[in-house]
Parts: structure tokens; C-alpha cells; sequence
């Protein structure tokens, strides 16, 4: 199965249908030490970006056309639709970077200090800090048009940590949890 993205241009918003294990493919990055489940037809390059804390080494992922799509839409539209990026790190210990700690509850910190409320779950792969965070909604060449709200999920074991953003144009949520939910860690940094 092809994943068909629903374009609005206007506000570009990224469906696909649900995944079926047939129709995705585990990517071992090497460089980032961990490995990730995509769609088949989605590209993943190695990236600069670093989240604004210093990632060791980061991936952004699209589906087909999103570039195309991007170049089409009056907004602002990051060249991934999901970046994925590594660096050492604890978030239990402060609040790094977007995701923080009060107590026992988590959440994510979003633009002008705006907090959204984080799920903590666990897996023998890591523990995993869910939520969305409120970015702003620019129009191509400056302009400020609105807040939105972006995927977020914090993953983390054995003073590892990866951060995994979606554009806020990128409104899958299932393809996005599927994707998270697929890291595992490289055994070597899990020592």
C-alpha cells in the first residue's frame, strides 16, 4: 500500500492511511546508534538540526511529496516532516529542553512558556514522555499567523536520550507514534 497524503494548501495537513507491517522498513542509523521503523516510500537523510540542544546526530524523515507540498503551501513548512535527533541526557534530573518535570507529572513546554500535559509510559527499550507542544504558524517570507500544536516525544535509557518533533503541518498521529514507538536503542549504547 502507497501512503496517500490528504493535501490542504492552504494549511498544508499531512494524513496517510493507518501502516501495515508490509508496508514499512527498519532503518539501522548507524551514525545515531538506533534503529527506526518508517513507511517503505519515506525518505530519511542525516541532518544538522539540533533541536536547540546540541543533538549529537539527527535524521529528519518525510513521506513523498512532502517536499513538493511544502513548496506549494503559503506556510512555513520544514524540509522533514519528523526530526529525530541523540544526545546524552536525563530528563529526570531537569527539565531538558521542551519536556520538564513537576513532581511526578510531565509535560511539554511550548511557545510563550504555554504547558501541555506529557504521558509517561515504559517499554524494556527505553521510557517514553508523550505529548504536543504549541508552535507558532508562520507565513513563507515573515508574518506570524497563528499557534499550532506539534507532536512530541521524549525517549530515554541509560543516559541516552532522543527527541523526536513533528511540523506542526504533519497531523498523523497514528503514523507518528507508530514511528516512535518503533526506536530501539543500538545494544552498544544500552551498556
Amino acid at each position: 500500500m502507497r501512503i496517500s497524503p490528504l493535501i490542504v494548501l492552504v494549511s498544508l495537513s499531512w494524513v496517510a492511511p493507518s501502516l501495515q507491517a508490509g508496508d514499512t522498513r527498519t532503518v539501522e542509523i548507524e551514525s545515531c546508534q538506533f534503529s527506526i521503523t518508517i513507511p517503505k516510500d519515506w525518505a530519511v537523510e542525516q541532518t544538522d538540526w539540533d533541536f536547540g540542544t546540541s543533538a549529537d546526530c539527527s535524521v529528519g524523515l518525510r513521506p513523498p511529496g512532502w517536499v513538493d507540498a511544502a513548496a506549494r503551501s503559503e506556510m512555513d513548512v520544514s524540509k522533514y516532516a519528523i526530526y529525530v535527533g541523540t544526545r546524552k541526557g536525563d530528563p529526570r534530573v531537569n527539565c531538558e529542553d521542551f519536556v520538564c518535570r513537576e513532581g511526578t507529572a510531565w509535560y511539554v513546554e511550548g511557545r510563550a512558556g504555554a504547558r501541555w500535559p506529557a504521558q509517561e509510559s515504559h517499554t524494556s527499550h527505553w521510557t517514553k514522555i508523550r505529548g504536543v507542544s504549541e508552535v507558532g504558524a508562520y507565513r513563507k517570507g515573515g508574518g506570524y499567523l497563528s499557534s499550532a500544536q506539534a507532536f512530541v516525544a521524549l525517549l530515554f535509557k541509560d543516559g541516552r536520550v532522543l527527541e523526536v518533533i513533528a511540523d506542526r503541518e504533519f497531523q498523523d498521529e497514528a503514523t507518528f507514534d507508530s514511528i516512535v514507538d518503533s526506536v530501539c536503542f543500538n545494544r552498544s549504547q544500552n551498556k
